[in-house]
């Protein structure tokens, strides 16, 4: 089955169950390639790998005994050999070298570069550009030293990047409130008190329409159940 019946300018082959290689494709005989994966035109994926319910991008190098699962993996990154990648979303020009692993829910930016061995934990963001609490903008670092990158480091979303734009005036007042907390907030509380008078007031109208024109007592029921699913009722 060719992809162009439902995209003409596509170069898509469909290779078996969702399973897509573009042109120029080349997968390793011995390399394993799960269903639900997408391989981008002029990739490479050397031997003894395994590439599992994953996109990868165009100009891709994969070297060997290489396992990728889950993974959003852009243009032009090459990953080098006996790398374990898992969960994660790896932008373009990343390089990522020997002896690599990369737990569950990981973002490697634009152009981040791992040394060969690094173990890069669940949940690492890393990045060319730090952000600078003074000029309140995103700055590119020149000279990095750290045990994981060659270029790039541990990156995150600042607190000020999250505001209001008429809120950043006082922004470098935010940490200074260590009494408050974000999960000190009663609008969920709030939204669920709101949720069950909505629903006993659905249920009185129901009840008072079912009495008023003498409805089974089984229609009651079922208008009722369905409001309790509704709402999200317990009870």
């Amino acid at each position: 089955m060719d992809s162009k019946l439902l995209c003409p300018k596509s170069n898509y082959t469909c290779q078996s169950f969702n399973k897509y290689f573009d042109s120029e494709v080349q997968v390793a005989l011995n390399t394993y390639v799960s269903n639900n994966c997408q391989i981008g035109k002029f990739s490479k994926v050397g031997t003894h790998s395994s590439i599992e319910r994953s996109t990868i991008g165009k100009k891709c190098v994969i070297g060997k005994n290489v396992k990728i699962t889950n993974c959003y993996i852009w243009n032009n990154v090459e990953i080098q050999d006996n790398c374990v990648i898992k969960d994660c979303i790896i932008a373009d020009n990343v390089v990522v070298k020997k002896n690599v692993t990369i737990d569950s829910g990981s973002v490697l930016s634009f152009g981040v570069h791992v040394k060969e061995g690094a173990h890069i934990t669940a949940g690492t963001m890393a990045s060319r550009y730090t952000f600078n609490t003074d000029t309140l903008v995103f700055e590119e670092v020149k000279k990095f030293n750290n045990d994981l990158f060659d270029i790039g480091l541990i990156s995150y979303l600042p607190r000020e990047c999250q505001l209001k734009e008429d809120e950043l005036l006082g922004a470098t007042n935010i940490y200074e409130r260590e009494d408050e907390s974000d999960l000190e907030d009663n609008d969920d509380d709030l939204e669920e008190e709101n949720d069950k008078l909505a629903f006993f007031n659905e249920t009185k109208k129901t009840l008072e329409r079912c009495y008023k024109n003498q409805f089974p007592i089984s229609n009651a029921i079922m208008e009722m159940k369905s409001l309790k699913m509704t709402y999200n009722m317990e009870y």
